[in-house]
């Protein structure tokens, strides 16, 4: 289940224009996306991104250093979570994200 919710998270954020995932689907329930809206230096906003998303709450994740490049990293680990948690994530990473890019510009 949780790799189905992996899987659902990385065709969902693959087939938006402002988010990006890593070439190779994922293999485990581990899924990096980068919010990469026009104009802002990707790194910088996705670090405040992942700060701005535990402070709000609603859904947690956590950052990573990929190859010196700052990715959002959910990890669905449980059995609770269901595809409407997973999209809310997409949801909120994405309002999240276009307000920090708004006050950043």
């Amino acid at each position: 289940r949780n790799l189905e919710e992996a899987a659902l998270l990385y065709r969902h954020a693959q087939m938006t224009e402002d988010f990006e995932v890593m070439n190779a689907p994922p293999q485990l329930s581990i899924v990096p996306i980068r919010h990469v809206p026009a104009g802002v230096e990707p790194n910088a906003h996705n670090q405040r991104l992942a700060d701005a998303i535990q402070a709000d709450g609603r859904v947690y994740l956590a950052s990573a250093l990929i190859d010196d490049e700052v990715w959002l990293r959910p990890c669905f680990v449980n059995f609770r979570t269901t595809s409407e948690d997973v999209l809310a994530l997409m949801d909120v990473a994405r309002e999240l994200g276009e307000r920090l890019a708004k006050e950043a510009s």
